[in-house]
């Protein structure tokens, strides 16, 4: 039976220069697969450039198709790409594995 997770995310711009970053463009990693990208009419996470010194937030839900109970899903990792300012090589920003209870 397929399921998702749906991750909660905010965003804070600390830096000088504005930061364009497409998290629900994001890989979502757990023990049992990898998936490219959000589901785009279930997710809430719509902004994408984030001023010096503001955040955004929202949620982005990953389609699972090979989870059989929510307790096969014990840790997850997200990654996905930003760019700061004018810059056209992206950042990768990647939690690391973030364990779950």
């Amino acid at each position: 039976m397929p399921g998702s997770v749906t991750v909660s995310l905010e965003i804070k711009n600390n830096g000088e220069k504005t930061i364009t970053t497409y998290p629900n463009q994001g890989e979502l990693t757990t023990a049992k697969e990898t998936v490219n990208g959000g589901e785009t009419l279930l997710s809430t996470f719509d902004d994408s450039k984030i001023e010096k010194g503001k955040s955004i937030s929202g949620e982005i839900v990953f389609p699972l198709s090979k989870i059989e109970k929510v307790s096969d899903i014990k840790w997850v990792e997200l990654s996905w790409l930003s760019y700061v300012g004018e810059e056209t090589t992206p950042i990768t920003f990647d939690t690391g594995k973030i364990n779950l209870k």
